[in-house]
């Protein structure tokens, strides 16, 4: 039974880290995951590997940069038109902002390697479970199999879009400083432009696939709602059955109505342990050693690079930089994006722990011939639930559930049976 559990876990391991590996290596290129990622496996950082060399290279680089573009920060300012000191002061800020918590937040995955390890490993073992006590395996082949597929699909081409902007947004830039009017270039010195060149590049492609992180973790929140829509459905089938009248439910002709029972209570027990897995995770990814800090950083710098952009505008629309207002809308765009899927995923999220809790208080209040055992143990999830739901707070923050403390009144959850099968299952796997 060990084995099975082990090979079980092996092959859900391999299954997602196969769908998420284009997000992967796109925060391979940037230096924010120097773990080796190898025969659908993540292994943990080793000193002198290539991930690790490489992530050396690109912080190196990016405080290299750094240094050259506040060493030389006014020309910077000439460049992007910007002469008022509220102007120069809200680029400067920041500027230095967001290269300081991207260099932390790298440095931080390169020595902490370990805490992504431990949450990963915690992750599929979780999922392997959960599988198994819904029969819905994430491996090829299994019941939802094409659901698994769209989300390998939806990364890849996540990250193609990335890439294609970075492409647009350098041939803009090119077209900027070589191609348009000779004032616009404040250096006379060839390798000074293209110092400037570089360093305007690497820091936009660094930014724009910086995208991934919101890709990675979207994933796998996408995963656990998926899971929370498939227990939904399996307590509304146990319901179904339950409710049911003897004289006309279809019952197996390998069973008794007595028998059915007792597997209708056991289905309903494997949907409680599947629920409170899901828990775990959650409650494991908003610390900030895990997936919290990267939603925290991610989800702060968007938030201030929109409300800055959207102040730059107005100087560069009123001065005709048309060029500078068309990639200011468009980092705009890239950033309210994340700030978008990020609260689309956790709020369905929300919506599927509702769907669980309804379906819950439905064969609490309905189904007592399931025996007192099971009855309990629904009602202490339940209140549980009702007082303290799971929820995507990444570092425990309220940042995107604003609903969760609007639907912890029990009283609002008192409902009849026969309206129990009709809730609204939010995600599915179809």
């Amino acid at each position: 039974m060990t084995s099975n559990k082990s090979d079980l876990y092996s092959l859900v391991n391999a299954r997602l880290v196969e769908i998420g590996i284009w997000p992967i290596r796109v925060l391979q290129i940037i230096g924010l995951f120097p773990l080796k990622v190898t025969n659908r496996r993540i292994y943990p950082t080793k000193i002198f590997t290539l991930e690790f060399n490489w992530t050396i290279v690109v912080v190196s680089l990016k405080l290299a940069f750094d240094y050259y573009f506040f060493a030389n920060l006014s020309q910077y300012n000439s460049v992007g038109n910007l002469k008022r000191p509220t102007e120069i002061f809200a680029n400067s800020g920041f500027a230095i902002s967001v290269s300081l918590s991207s260099t932390l937040v790298r440095l931080f995955f390169l020595l902490k390697s370990g805490h992504f390890i431990a949450n990963w490993t915690k992750y599929c073992q979780n999922i392997s479970i959960i599988s198994e006590y819904l029969n819905s395996s994430a491996c090829k082949g299994g019941k939802y199999d094409s659901f698994f597929e769209q989300l390998r699909a939806e990364n890849r081409k996540c990250c193609i879009i990335i890439f294609g902007i970075c492409l647009y947004m350098t041939a803009a830039i090119t077209a900027r400083l070589f191609l348009g009017e000779q004032d616009i270039v404040v250096w006379t010195n060839p390798f000074s432009v293209l110092l400037l060149y570089a360093s305007l590049i690497f820091w936009l492609s660094t930014t724009y696939l910086h995208g991934a992180v919101a890709i990675l973790i979207n994933y796998c929140i996408k995963i656990l709602v998926a899971y929370l829509s498939a227990i939904t459905e399996e307590l509304q089938a146990a319901i179904k059955l339950v409710l049911a009248n003897p004289n006309t439910i279809e019952v197996d002709i390998e069973f008794s109505k007595e028998q059915e029972l007792v597997r209708s209570s056991q289905k309903i027990e494997d949907c409680l342990k599947a629920f409170l897995l899901i828990d775990e995770l959650s409650a494991g990814s908003n610390f900030l050693g895990a997936a919290g800090l990267g939603i925290i950083q991610d989800t702060l710098t968007a938030s201030v690079s929109v409300l800055l952009y959207t102040f730059l505008n107005f100087n560069w629309f009123v001065s005709g930089m048309w060029v500078m207002v068309g990639g200011s809308f468009t980092i705009m765009a890239i950033f309210s994006s994340r700030l978008y899927f990020y609260s689309e995923n956790a709020n369905n999220f929300d919506e599927g722990v509702k769907d669980v809790l309804h379906q819950l208080v439905c064969i609490s209040n309905g189904c007592a011939n399931l025996g007192s055992g099971v009855i309990f143990k629904i009602e202490l999830l339940t209140t549980k639930l009702a007082l303290d739901p799971p929820a995507v707070f990444p570092g425990f923050w309220q940042l995107y559930c604003p609903t969760c403390s609007l639907w912890c009144n029990l009283d609002k959850l008192t409902v009849s049976t026969e309206g129990c099968l009709l809730v609204h299952v939010s995600t599915n796997f179809s």
